[in-house]
């Protein structure tokens, strides 16, 4: 009776001549002190006994991350999908597979003034609650599943990188002012660009959700961007509803549901 019982018996199995943990239960995996304290968070994988993350392939190589737990993307199909206005070239589209190589989502795509590749439409699918993913309508993510529903090699995009995208479309009109908004003739520009939100008189409106109800319906886009603002806000991207003009500098509580756009890694 000289050793310390280290296993957290409430996550796994007690071994009775070292005090550590024999196998775990549930969602933990062993960790570095066999303590059964470490959470596993492989999702469609198997996953590492010490860190919880996957090792080697995930299931059926269908999903992606080091969680298992991304969607992956095909490759931009034509370089020289800039947008013009109303362009629809469905060459300038990317497919993006969700768990299984039969069934795909196509996005447009658009190479911006900033040089950066961003997908140009709302994603539209989500994740079930066993974090596998379903075709589905919703545009609308909370801000957790915002930061991981871009697929591998896209990003959320930080508020810094609106700001350069916007920065870039146009130096005058898109710059944001002191009143931390674009000029009204930034949106039109935008639009042109090929990232498409719409205007103030086309209808184009989206709203965002909060327990369960639409908020500010009519009131412009909301899209989220991956920059917080202390730890229970996140700034957003958005349509101001009566002018047309862009901010980013105001945030909202992350429990909301918003847009998504993404932006390709470097």
């Amino acid at each position: 009776c000289d050793k310390t019982i280290t296993c957290n018996i409430s996550h796994g199995l007690l071994n009775e001549e070292s005090g550590t943990c024999s196998s775990c239960i549930g969602n933990w995996v062993l960790g570095p002190n066999s303590n059964c304290d470490v959470e596993k968070a492989c999702v469609h994988g198997t996953a590492d006994n010490i860190t919880g993350k996957c090792s080697g392939d995930c299931d059926n190589n269908y999903w992606a991350g080091e969680n298992c737990d991304k969607c992956i993307t095909g490759s931009i199909p034509n370089a020289s999908c800039t947008f013009t206005s109303g362009h629809n070239d469905s060459n300038c589209k990317i497919k993006i597979y969700c768990g299984t190589n039969s069934y795909y989502y196509s996005y447009k795509v658009a190479k911006m003034a900033d040089g950066k590749w961003w997908i140009v439409d709302n994603l539209n699918y989500y994740f079930n609650a066993d974090n596998t993913y379903s075709a589905n309508s919703k545009i609308y993510y909370n801000f957790s599943e915002a930061q991981k529903v871009c697929p591998v090699g896209w990003h959320l995009p930080t508020q810094a990188d609106y700001k350069a995208m916007l920065q870039a479309t146009d130096s005058t009109d898109c710059s944001l002012k002191s009143s931390f908004w674009t000029t009204k003739t930034c949106t039109p520009k935008l639009n042109n660009a090929g990232f498409n939100i719409g205007t103030y008189t086309d209808g184009n409106t989206y709203g965002y959700y909060s327990d369960n109800k639409l908020l500010n319906r009519g009131g412009g886009f909301f899209a989220w961007s991956d920059t917080t603002s202390g730890t229970t806000n996140a700034y957003y991207f958005n349509r101001y509803y009566n002018d047309d003009t862009i901010g980013v500098s105001l945030n909202m509580s992350q429990s909301y549901y918003m847009l998504v756009r993404c932006v390709k890694d470097n």
